[in-house]
């Protein structure tokens, strides 16, 4: 498997409802159906077999609402603790 490759491997968990109403307000209405009749089913079948968040070293609630206005890395500017910005990590 491809995660014994990653020297720090994140989960972030959220409810499938908040990824799909993200997923849809970011990529358009019209995307909905392959969010749910594709990717999602993937996903969890995804999860099922493999267990990522039981592989990861660190699992982060990705259910809580971001104010984007808090957050330069949404609005487009990197901040120093930036996911965006490239770190390293030995």
């Amino acid at each position: 498997m491809l995660r014994n490759a990653y020297a720090v491997r994140i989960w972030v968990d959220a409810p499938s409802g908040v990824r799909l109403a993200r997923a849809v307000a970011r990529d358009g209405e019209a995307s909905r159906a392959t969010w749910v009749d594709v990717w999602m089913p993937t996903e969890d079948r995804y999860v099922e077999r493999d267990d990522p968040a039981a592989c990861a070293h660190l699992v982060v609630d990705g259910g809580q609402e971001i104010d984007p206005a808090r957050c330069a890395a949404c609005a487009g500017t990197p901040s120093p603790a930036s996911p965006t910005r490239q770190a390293s990590i030995t």
